[in-house]
């Protein structure tokens, strides 16, 4: 694995060090295939959208 590949994963995983994100993750795969809207995930969470926002964009996530 390159360096920077390495690089890589070890950002993605460090995005994953706090309980929301990971919150957020468990949510996301429990939905899956269905998935889930970003306001059923801040209902179940009760976490403003401006929090879910700032950990939706630390773990890389994209709507």
């Amino acid at each position: 694995m390159a360096n920077e590949e390495t690089a890589r994963y070890a950002d993605m995983f460090a995005a994953l060090g706090s309980e929301p994100r990971l919150e957020i993750m468990q949510l996301l795969f429990a939905a899956y295939p269905e998935g889930m809207t970003v306001g059923e995930i801040q209902e179940k969470l009760k976490i403003p959208n401006s929090t879910l926002s700032h950990h939706w964009k630390s773990c890389g996530m994209r709507v």
